[in-house]
């Protein structure tokens, strides 16, 4: 079991936008901010699930295993 997110990335986009927006509302669909937002969330996403396969790699490797780690599930809170 490994547990690691963005380590803040995801949240620092997420107050990037959320400060000239209405945070009840949330962003708009097919607006420009909502596009660029949804790609930095994403990023942040990709780069917890390589962070977590790292982790996953180096401990092994501490055990003396040298093989990839299978991973049997990937889920973060964002999925949920």
């Amino acid at each position: 079991l490994v547990h690691s997110g963005s380590r803040s990335l995801g949240e620092r986009f997420l107050r990037e936008f959320g400060k000239d927006n209405d945070h009840t509302r949330g962003l708009e669909r097919g607006t420009d901010a909502y596009e660029i937002y949804m790609q930095r969330h994403d990023e942040a996403c990709t780069w917890a699930k390589r962070n977590r396969a790292l982790i996953a790699q180096r401990f092994l490797a501490c055990l003396g295993d040298t093989s990839p780690p299978q991973c049997l599930v990937d889920i973060w809170h964002n999925n949920v």
